[in-house]
C-alpha cells in the first residue's frame, strides 16, 4: 500500500470506560512501555512572556464554600481487581472544578461558581475552607506546601507569605516535583502533540524535549520497568497518549490514554481517562507501576490529585471527595526472556494466499507459505516502529522529529535494505531484497514501480504489496467474519496507518483467533457482512486511494488483554510468514507478538 498521508486519528480512550460501549482495557491490563522519540514543539521561554496581573478579589467567608456542596455522585462502579483496595470515596463539604492535594493532607481547590475560565482559589484545611485571594485555572502545590497557579492569561504565579508572586508568563498547566522545582505546559503554539515542556529551576527556565497538554511531576524515587525512575515527570500528548520523561535516558510510551495524571510516592499512577461519558466525567484509573498494569475504580471526575496517603477527585456537578490509598503491595519483576520464534514447519497455520494467478510460481509453496516470487513488490518491514502516537507510521522519512521510517527495509528472513533512501521519496531505500529460499526457486526483487532500480520498498510498511491488475479477484485467507467497526462509523476494517478504511476501500475478516487479515485498494466488494470462508471471493483488486492496482494485504494481531473492540491501539501488526531471520524479531519485540507462521 501507499499511503503519502500519517494517519494522525485522534486516539480514542485508551483506559476503560464506566459506560461498557466505551471500553478499551479489561479491568486490569498490562501494559508494555517502550521508549519512544516524542517530538519536541517550538515554545519560547515563559521568561520571556509578560505575566498579567493575578486576579484582585476580596477574600470570602467560608461558608461560601461551605453551602456549595452537591449530592454525593460519586458510583460505586465496578469493584477492583487490584493491589489498591477498591476506592471508599467520602464526600466532603464544598464544590470545585479542580483539585490539588498538599503533602500535608490539606486540599487546595478552584471553586465551580462563575462563569469565566478562572476560580476562586480555597484551601482545606482542618475540615474548613480558607479563600486565597486570586483566581486560577490551574493549581499545583510543592513539597513544602507552597501553591502554584496558573490562570486562563497564563500567568504563572507562588503563593509567598499569603500573596501571589508573579513568577513569568506563558503558561497552560503546572505541576511541581520532589525537588521543589516547577514544570509548566506553554500556551505558545506547538506541534501535533502539544506544546512545549519548561522546566524551572533556581529561577531559570529551560525547555524540556517533547510536546504535551498536561504534566504531572513523580514524586516517587522508586525504578520501575520501562525507564521510570526518579525526578521524572508525567505528561500527556493532545491525543491523551501517556509518556514518562526520565532526564537520563527520554521518553518512554506508556500504554493508555489521559485527561489527567496525579503521581503518587509508592509506585501508583492515578488517571482520567481520556474520553468524558455523558455527565461530563472520566473514569478513573490507577496502575501498577511494578505490573504496568491499568485498573478501573470506581467512580468518575473531572479532576483528580494525589498525595502519599489519599486520592482527591471533583466531579462535574462540583463535588469534593476523598479516598484513602493503599500502596500495592512487593511485585517481582520476572526476568525478561527472548521473544520465542516459532520454527517453521509446512503445512501449519490456518491462512491461505489471498490471490489466485495464472503465474506458476504465484502459489509456490515455501517452508515459510505461499511463495509469490513474481508478484510480490513490498515486505513487512520487520524494523517497523511506534510512532509518538503508540501507532506504527507509514510514510517518509521524517526530519522533523515527527516520526516516520528508520532507512531500513527488514524482511522475515533478515535480508535488508539499509542504503542511502531515494532523495525523491524517502520511503524507497537503497538496496535489493530478493527472498531467494530453496534451491531451484527464481529469486525476485523487492522492488514497487515507485522506486527505481536498486532501491527496495517500503520503509515503515506493515503489509504486503501483491501485483495484481485490476479487477482481479481477492479471496478469504481463512473463515472469519466480515468486520462491522461501529468506531469508525461501521466501516469494514481497523483502520491502522490509514486514514479511514472507507477512502482506501479495505475490507478486514475476524478470524476470531485473535488474528484480522485486511485487504487493500480494492476496486468493489463481493461481501459487505457476514460470515465468509477460507478461498472465498470477497473483491476485486483495484487503485482505491492510490496511483496503481495492486492489492495491499496485512495481518494484525489483537495484542494480550486488550478489548477486540477494533480500536486500532489495541492490535499489533504481525507478519504471515512469520520470522526466520535468527535471534529474535524485531516486529515482535516493538509490539510484544511472537513471530509465527500463518500460511497452511
Amino acid at each position: 500500500m501507499r499511503n503519502t498521508g500519517m494517519r494522525l486519528a485522534t486516539i480514542v480512550i485508551a483506559m476503560m470506560a464506566l459506560v461498557p460501549a466505551c471500553a478499551r482495557y479489561t479491568e486490569k491490563t498490562s501494559v508494555v512501555p517502550s521508549r519512544v522519540a516524542l517530538p519536541t514543539a517550538l515554545s519560547v521561554s515563559p521568561a520571556s512572556v509578560q505575566a498579567p496581573p493575578m486576579a484582585r478579589t476580596a477574600a470570602l467567608p467560608a461558608s461560601a464554600m461551605m453551602a456549595l456542596r452537591p449530592p454525593y455522585a460519586m458510583t460505586s462502579g465496578r469493584t477492583a481487581k487490584s493491589a489498591i483496595a477498591a476506592l471508599n470515596w467520602a464526600q466532603l463539604p464544598g464544590g470545585a472544578v479542580f483539585v490539588a492535594a498538599s503533602p500535608n493532607g490539606s486540599i487546595w481547590a478552584l471553586s465551580n461558581q462563575g462563569g469565566g475560565p478562572d476560580r476562586a482559589i480555597w484551601h482545606y484545611v482542618g475540615g474548613g475552607w480558607i479563600n486565597i485571594p486570586g483566581a486560577a485555572t490551574r493549581l499545583a502545590v510543592a513539597p513544602d506546601g507552597t501553591a502554584w497557579a496558573v490562570n486562563a492569561a497564563g500567568g504563572i504565579y507562588r503563593l509567598d507569605g499569603g500573596s501571589w508572586t508573579s513568577i513569568a508568563g506563558g503558561a497552560t498547566d503546572i505541576s511541581v516535583g520532589a525537588d521543589g522545582t516547577a514544570y509548566a505546559i506553554s500556551n505558545q503554539p506547538g506541534n501535533q502533540y502539544g506544546r512545549g515542556i519548561w522546566h524551572y529551576v533556581s529561577g531559570t527556565w529551560s525547555q524540556l524535549p517533547g510536546a504535551a497538554v498536561r504534566v504531572s511531576a513523580s514524586w516517587d524515587n522508586g525504578s520501575y520497568p520501562g525507564n521510570i525512575g526518579a525526578a521524572g515527570v508525567w505528561v500527556a500528548s493532545s491525543q491523551g497518549v501517556v509518556y514518562y520523561y526520565n532526564p537520563n535516558s527520554g521518553f518512554t510510551l506508556f500504554s493508555g490514554a489521559a485527561a489527567e495524571l496525579s503521581a503518587t510516592t509508592n509506585g501508583v499512577l492515578f488517571a482520567l481517562g481520556h474520553d468524558a461519558g455523558p455527565d461530563g466525567n472520566y473514569p478513573i484509573y490507577y496502575a501498577n507501576l511494578s505490573t504496568g498494569g491499568w485498573t478501573r475504580e470506581p467512580g468518575a471526575a473531572v479532576s483528580i490529585s494525589t498525595n502519599t496517603a489519599n486520592v482527591y477527585a471533583a466531579g462535574a456537578a462540583g463535588d469534593i471527595y476523598v479516598a484513602p490509598v493503599a500502596s500495592p503491595g512487593p511485585t517481582i519483576t520476572p526476568t525478561p526472556t527472548p521473544t520465542p520464534t516459532m520454527s517453521p514447519s509446512p503445512g501449519s497455520g490456518f491462512m491461505d494466499a489471498p490471490l489466485h494467478c495464472s503465474d506458476p510460481n504465484c502459489n509456490k509453496r515455501w517452508d515459510q507459505g505461499p511463495y509469490t516470487s513474481s508478484i510480490m513488490t513490498s515486505v513487512v518491514d520487520h524494523s517497523l516502529r511506534m510512532n509518538a502516537n503508540g501507532l506504527y507510521q507509514y510514510g517518509t522519512l521524517a526530519t522533523d522529529g515527527s516520526g516516520g521510517g528508520d532507512g531500513v527495509v527488514l524482511a522475515f528472513n533478515g535480508e535488508k535494505a539499509n542504503g542511502t533512501p531515494l532523495s525523491s521519496d524517502r520511503t524507497c531505500i537503497g538496496g535489493t531484497i530478493h527472498l531467494a529460499p530453496a534451491p531451484g526457486v527464481t529469486d525476485m526483487v523487492i522492488q514497487n514501480s515507485g522506486c527505481p532500480t536498486g532501491y527496495a520498498s517500503y520503509d515503515e510498511h506493515p503489509g504486503y504489496d501483491y501485483r495484481a491488475a485490476l479487477n482481479t479477484p481477492v479471496y478469504a485467507a481463512a473463515d472469519g467474519v466480515v468486520i462491522n467497526n461501529t468506531r469508525d462509523g461501521g466501516t469494514m476494517c481497523v483502520a491502522t496507518n490509514i486514514k479511514s478504511c472507507a477512502t482506501f476501500n479495505y475490507i478486514g475478516i475476524d478470524h476470531g483467533n485473535g488474528y484480522i487479515s485486511q485487504y487493500g485498494h480494492l476496486s468493489s466488494f463481493t461481501v459487505t457482512s457476514g460470515r465468509v470462508v477460507r478461498g472465498q471471493q470477497i473483491g476485486l483488486s483495484g487503485s482505491t486511494g492510490v496511483s496503481a492496482a495492486h492489492l495491499h494485504f496485512e495481518v494484525i494481531k489483537l495484542m494480550p488483554g486488550l478489548p477486540n473492540n477494533y480500536n486500532p491501539y489495541n492490535y499489533a501488526v504481525v507478519d504471515p510468514y512469520g520470522w526466520v531471520g535468527g535471534g529474535t524479531d524485531p516486529l515482535a519485540t516493538t509490539f510484544g507478538v511472537p513471530a509465527m507462521k500463518l500460511w497452511r
